[in-house]
């Protein structure tokens, strides 16, 4: 999914990402493609949790290979700005929804 593809229709998936303890993603080599996803996963999970943290843990599973190019490490900086983004914006739209 591309971070400019993010919408409210995924929040369905989220909830069901987190409500099921066990998830499978993967690529040909399970690393780069994979590991992209599973960091993005972790970034939607924690607040806390940043784009380095998650590649720390990632490579700690999956060894050095995880997120293996620039392209694929710059995407996970920018899914979590526009993460970020996205949830100030429906913290804002909430705050403002007034029932008539």
């Amino acid at each position: 999914m591309r971070t400019s593809e993010f919408d409210s229709s995924d929040e369905e998936d989220i909830g069901e990402v987190e409500a099921t303890p066990f998830q499978i993603s993967c690529c040909y080599g399970g690393l780069g493609r994979s590991g992209l996803i599973a960091a993005c996963l972790l970034l939607q999970l924690s607040v806390s949790m940043t784009p380095s943290s998650a590649l720390e843990i990632l490579r700690e599973l999956r060894g050095g290979g995880a997120i293996q190019t620039v392209k694929q490490y710059n995407f996970l900086h920018e899914f979590r700005e526009k993460f970020e983004a996205y949830q100030e914006t429906k913290e804002r739209l909430s705050e403002r929804s007034v029932s008539r």
